[in-house]
């Protein structure tokens, strides 16, 4: 990746994409649902400042894996699967979460990845409430990893889900 398509896709994930904000909102309700922090309470208020919360640490993610990534020459694009059958393409989006390709093409471990994963979890646990420490910023970070699964499953599939909605 060039550094000026490194910028373009940085900025158009984390600010520009629509996905970006309804991601946010979307997993605020997990956490609304099961009132965690309780001290952000229901309502309106406490459904915003966890969507808030989300978003900032999606963006602390991907601001940590970017910037470490760039540095040590890594791509963080997904690379959809040449194969077929959905059992080989969902196991290659799986084992795509671990590993990416260098500025030569080969694959390596994407250790960026982890490092923007937990590193969100300790950067998220700034804002939350006191009592929350080191092992629910760990816990963030698993749940972080956990849905960066999830989107290179949805990334793998996109195309056939397009067409389906596409359908007249």
């Amino acid at each position: 990746m060039t550094g000026s398509e490194r910028w373009h896709k940085y900025f158009h994930d984390n600010y520009l994409s629509p996905g970006a904000y309804f991601r946010a909102l979307g997993s605020a309700v997990g956490e609304h649902l099961s009132d965690s922090p309780p001290e952000w309470r229901q309502g309106a208020q406490g459904y915003f400042k966890r969507a808030a919360s989300q978003f900032g640490q999606f963006t602390a993610d991907d601001t940590i894996r970017s910037g470490l990534a760039a540095a040590a020459g890594l791509d963080t694009r997904y690379r959809p699967c040449e194969c077929s059958g959905a059992k080989r393409r969902v196991l290659h989006a799986i084992g795509w979460t671990f590993v990416t390709r260098n500025n030569e093409g080969k694959t390596r471990f994407d250790w960026p990845r982890l490092a923007g994963a937990y590193g969100s979890g300790f950067v998220m646990d700034a804002w939350y409430p006191e009592r929350f420490g080191p092992k629910d910023a760990f816990r963030q970070g698993h749940t972080e990893f956990g849905s960066a699964i999830g989107g290179n499953i949805l990334r793998e599939f996109t195309p056939e889900i397009k067409r389906l909605l596409h359908r007249k």
